[in-house]
């Protein structure tokens, strides 16, 4: 379940292939990499976007008046074809990841992928496959999850791991987004295309369980809203092969809430995405006092606050989450150190979320011990 990393027999071939400064095409320029991705880059130092490629003129050409010293390419295989391209990052709709993907590795770049990972099993088997190939050769993958390098996410993870709230009863995640005001591009609405708050959100949150319990996904149980559009709210829970239970909760026509609920035998934590201050650490009773326990939180949160200060000066933990995630995929070209997500860690979240939309499509609960399934999201209509 950890992510990918180059084996010792190719270790050398990879940092053969990586250079001082990390060059980047990103293929797609609408919201996610003009809004997240690009504002976020400006602040990794070791990588420099020098190619751009988009089939919509118009967006292709407000990203490159941003991005002066990239080549803008109408064609993302004109951009491929770039020998000055190093990285490709994916983020186009994720009904066409599969199609660039495969062909960014087949040109030998190396390739980052915007969650969800494929629209089939099929395509995500198939990407694991060509990513394993290119490890063969030194040619790295990464899926942007870029929810396990915001800081609070880490904090909570290495406290997990600590021990300190003991074996894990539950965890509960919520995501909501409001989209009110803001024009959205028509395949948002449609699970066929990749629409949708499961696929867009509910991925993420499928993830961060794997991520934070070190655990796979056993059973799930999913119900989904689609009044106005496909998937605009969803609940779905499971339960880990660690024994643990899990929820989360998705909406795309609500206020943005992005909030981790934990809880173990010994104590709980909580934590909102979008505040660099809340993360909250409980403990039970014990040999500790009514007052201590009492104190003991605000104790540790005074503690934090510095360093919660310096993220919401530079923007907030939650973007700050994109420039930690880039550099982190630097550093792994560099060294050879693992990726942050791998595209197997893309595999099982889509297996997840797959699992979830044919619950809610059959009213029962749907376990991942037997064999994916090789359809498409298209086929499962709640």
């Amino acid at each position: 379940m950890k992510g990918s990393g180059a084996t010792c027999a190719c270790f050398v071939t990879a940092l053969s292939r990586s250079r001082a400064e990390v060059r980047l095409g990103i293929v797609g320029c609408g919201r996610a990499a003009t809004s997240l991705h690009v504002p976020a880059l400006r602040r990794v130092p070791g990588v420099t976007i020098v190619a751009l490629s988009d089939n919509d003129e118009h967006r292709l050409q407000h990203l490159a008046a941003q991005c002066k010293a990239a080549v803008a390419f109408p064609d993302y295989r004109d951009l491929l074809a770039d020998d000055r391209v190093d990285l490709v990052a994916v983020c186009v709709p994720a009904m066409l990841h599969t199609e660039v993907a495969a062909a960014a590795l087949r040109a030998e770049k190396h390739v980052f992928i915007e969650k969800p990972l494929a629209m089939t099993q099929g395509d995500c088997d198939r990407l694991v496959h060509d990513a394993r190939l290119g490890e063969l050769s030194g040619v790295r993958s990464v899926v942007g999850f870029n929810l396990r390098s915001h800081r609070l996410v880490q904090q909570a993870k290495a406290i997990i791991q600590s021990g300190r709230l003991g074996e894990i009863e539950m965890l509960r995640t919520l995501w909501t987004a409001d989209w009110s005001g803001m024009s959205r591009p028509p395949w948002h609405h449609m699970r066929s295309q990749g629409g949708g708050a499961l696929l867009e959100i509910g991925t993420h949150q499928a993830d961060l369980w794997r991520y934070l319990l070190e655990s796979e996904v056993e059973t799930v149980q999913a119900l989904s809203r689609s009044a106005v559009f496909d998937d605009q709210t969803v609940v779905f829970l499971a339960r880990m092969t660690s024994g643990a239970l899990v929820s989360a909760g998705v909406s795309q026509r609500s206020v943005s809430q992005n909030t981790i609920e934990v809880y173990g035998e010994r104590g709980s934590l909580r934590l909102s995405c979008y505040h660099s201050d809340s993360l909250e650490v409980s403990t039970t009773g014990g040999s500790r006092s009514a007052v201590w326990r009492r104190v003991g939180p605000l104790i540790d949160r005074a503690a934090r606050l510095p360093a919660a200060l310096r993220a919401a000066r530079q923007g907030g933990d939650f973007q700050g989450s994109y420039a930690r995630e880039w550099k982190r995929i630097v550093g792994a070209l560099a060294t050879g150190r693992p990726m942050p997500a791998s595209v197997q860690d893309g595999r099982e979240a889509f297996r997840i979320v797959e699992a979830a939309l044919k619950s809610s499509q059959e009213g029962r609960i749907v376990a991942l011990s037997s064999p994916p399934g090789q359809g498409t999201i298209a086929s499962v209509m709640p």
